[in-house]
């Protein structure tokens, strides 16, 4: 702790403090030469201020005790220190020496002394359509900055940061002025993580940070600004994310990330070319490199929903880590790799879990995906297409946030104008609404952009809050964990003849809509190979025994629906595997065929096993002695096996495999009670509906009520109603007007 200095008089009358409010401010005469000041305990309660000024200070404070008297005992609170009589010849003249900044893993002798100081400071009106930025004058303990406002049609050059806000960061203080006083600076009660990334910036340096620039006791002027982050970001030169200062050798995995790169690379190029794979490289990577890549994945930075936006505006992005910096595309190409061919079953990475590792690397990556590619201000400043926006709604569902409002305002800054305008108009409205009607709302402002409703897909969710319909997504809980199929091009509904017959309209509560149903579920094979927790799975695992074993449970339905012997199946269950599916062109023409090597190497993987558990086929002893010998050899006989393959059967069958994956995942394999095959969505019951609704890409399930209207329950694909089959029948059941609550 800092230590602090009160007056040794024994009169208690004259035991005041010397604060900011005196008559009598502290002046300042004249200032040492930089780096000729040597600090000592009577130097702690001025820390925040410039070394070469210390020395002026304590004289200007001391004046009064009398000959013979020490300062030891001052006392210095709520510090407001005037300037009017320094003799200002440059900012340089400002700027405070800074031996050691602030780092975990070195000088932590900052933490130690610096002041949780109360805000003193009082921000100006910000005119209409303007924005602060702050201007770092000295680095410090206790930094020194001054405010100024700018029109954002034509603002000068500044940076912009990216961070977390930490509600359990220690409370710290800094000094603020703004532009038009800068003699006199106020204290300003600032966060120990805003307080790390100001001693980064160079003086002079205008920066926008929200935390300081944005007045966060007025909540008009909070609501302004979170609608106009856009603009921020997408006008500033640079966006720096900061990942917080320097811990678990992250200064290390900035540095060696090229050279990860480059190791990583050459474990999918074994894989890509069935070698077998470097077992001696795959331990060089975990040894040097598990430990520190792992913790800088788990850095918040990376989970966080405010942050999105962030980077997605930005026209160039650096990743900031203490004192280290590189590139965010570097960053990008490292996630790609370790998510390529499965690599994080091969690294281990023990700073985060498997899920925590593979949730940051998809981040990384659909970040990436979702930025827009040379992209003017003009178009940044516009927002993002409905198409992309809708995107990263879905995205934004898996990060996390302080509020659960905050789902949806901290996506306005990238929202299409249209919606950014709606949603304004809204918050003001009902600024009291609950979070439930705030869901709802922002779904209704989604569906009536979108004339094909593509947003309806989203609306299953792993948990729902209370009083939400089952057509709006819980915003603050993950989809339910299902390939989607919204975004395949499918015409379900969708008809020239057929335009006329759309009938929609919405209310907070329930949708209406106008369509018929096609049939009803009467059995499933639940998902239990493309699951939630096999996401990523080896190469080798491909056509593991989980897969199998769906597998023939969903031939077996399939031959039971349409009375087929037990080695029969038709064509078409390449298509439904797939979900027809249009992310691969390298499945055009080819299904049928990747899908006999699909069975081909699933029954080849089944049948040695089968041997090994009779006893036909013995494991090895150098094999037997390890754990989980027998699957790893199998794994082994299946790789040589493979070998025998040409390159491209071997690549066909890597595509096929990818791609059922992609389009299986979470999806049960069902039959209708009219013969109808398809994949199902999570949550499905036999006895749901499924229903095409008019202008609809997709089917949907619904789960009728006894009140007679319907609860939402997700799109499905059926084989023979994807391209609107269904409407071409005159025989199809009549139209109705579906209520779903």
């Amino acid at each position: 702790m800092r230590k602090l200095f009160r007056r040794h008089k024994k009169q208690p009358a004259e035991d005041s403090a010397i604060t900011s409010s005196s008559s009598e401010p502290p002046q300042i005469p004249d200032v040492t030469p930089p780096g000729t000041h040597v600090c000592t305990p009577l130097c702690d309660g001025i820390a925040s201020m410039p070394p070469e000024y210390h020395e002026s200070m304590i004289a200007s404070l001391t004046a009064k005790l009398g000959e013979g008297e020490t300062p030891a005992n001052i006392r210095i609170t709520n510090l407001s220190v005037n300037f009017s009589n320094m003799r200002i010849l440059g900012e340089s003249r400002l700027q405070g020496t800074v031996e050691s900044r602030r780092d975990i893993e070195g000088n932590t002798s900052m933490s130690s002394v610096a002041l949780a100081l109360p805000t003193t400071f009082e921000y100006l009106p910000l005119p209409k359509g303007h924005v602060r930025f702050l201007k770092s004058i000295a680095q410090a303990t206790h930094p020194m900055a001054s405010l100024e406002s700018h029109s954002l049609e034509d603002p000068p050059d500044y940076i912009a940061i990216s961070y977390c806000w930490d509600p359990t960061s220690q409370k710290r203080g800094m000094f603020l002025c703004n532009k038009d006083s800068l003699l006199s600076n106020k204290s300003f009660a600032v966060s120990e993580t805003v307080l790390e990334v100001l001693n980064q910036v160079n003086a002079g340096q205008l920066v926008w940070i929200d935390q300081i620039c944005i007045n966060q006791g007025d909540e008009d002027e909070k609501l302004d600004q979170i609608y106009r982050m856009g603009k921020i970001y997408s006008k500033a030169t640079k966006v720096f994310i900061w990942l917080g200062p320097t811990a678990n050798e992250s200064d290390l995995a900035l540095e060696s990330m090229e050279g990860m790169l480059h190791q990583v690379m050459r474990l999918n190029e074994a894989t890509a070319a069935r070698e077998d794979l470097p077992l001696n490289l795959a331990s060089a990577i975990n040894t040097k490199h598990g430990q520190i890549y792992g913790h800088l994945f788990s850095r918040p930075w990376f989970r966080r929903l405010w942050t999105m936006q962030e980077a997605l505006l930005a026209r160039e992005l650096v990743v900031m880590c203490g004192y280290r910096e590189v590139d965010f595309e570097l960053l990008v190409a490292l996630a790609y790799q370790v998510h390529l061919y499965g690599s994080l079953d091969i690294i281990q990475l023990p700073g985060v879990s498997t899920k925590g590792m593979n949730d940051a690397i998809i981040g990384i990556l659909s970040l990436h995906n979702l930025r827009p590619q040379n992209a003017s201000v003009r178009e940044l400043m516009d927002g993002f297409s409905y198409h992309r926006f809708r995107m990263l709604v879905t995205e934004s569902r898996q990060r996390l946030v302080t509020m659960d409002a905050d789902r949806v305002h901290a996506l306005m800054g990238v929202a299409p104008q249209s919606i950014r305008e709606e949603m304004a108009a809204v918050q003001k409205r009902y600024s009291k609404q609950t979070t439930a009607q705030l869901y709802a709302r922002f779904s209704i402002c989604m569906l009536e952009h979108d004339s094909e409703w593509l947003f309806l897909s989203q609306a299953p969710s792993q948990e729902r809050i209370p009083g939400l319909p089952s057509w709006v997504p819980s915003m603050d809980s993950p989809p339910s964990y299902a390939s989607r199929l919204e975004s395949r091009d499918f015409l379900a509904g969708i008809s020239e003849g057929t335009r006329h017959l759309i009938k929609r309209y919405i209310t907070p509560t329930e949708l209406c809509a106008n369509g018929f149903r096609v049939a009803t579920i009467s059995e499933i094979v639940p998902q239990t190979a493309f699951t939630e927790t096999r996401p990523d799975m080896k190469h080798n695992e491909m056509c593991n025994e989980a897969t199998h074993l769906w597998h023939q449970q969903a031939i077996r339905l399939c031959q039971k629906t349409y009375g087929l012997g037990p080695d029969q199946s038709p064509r078409f269950q390449a298509t439904i595997l797939l979900a027809a599916s249009r992310a691969n062109p390298a499945m055009d023409g080819n299904a049928v065929e990747a899908y006999h090597l699909f069975q081909k190497a699933c029954s080849f993987r089944a049948e040695i096993l089968r041997r090994i558990q009779t006893g036909e086929v013995e494991v090895p002893p150098n094999w037997a002695t390890l754990p989980n010998g027998s699957a790893l050899f199998v794994d082994r006989v299946v790789t040589l096996d493979r070998q025998e393959l040409s390159v491209q059967e071997y690549q066909t069958l890597l595509d096929f495999s990818t791609a059922m994956a992609l389009a299986c995942a979470g999806r049960p394999y069902i039959a209708t009670s009219e013969q109808l095959l398809g994949l199902g969505c999570p949550g499905i019951q036999a006895g749901d509906v499924v229903v095409v609704l008019y202008g609809c890409t997709v089917p949907y399930v619904m789960r009728p009520r006894r009140d007679g209207s319907m609860e939402f329950v997700g799109d499905c694909y059926v084989h023979g109603l994807m391209n609107g089959e269904e409407l071409l029948r005159d025989e199809r059941n009549e139209d109705e007007m579906f209520r779903i609550t």
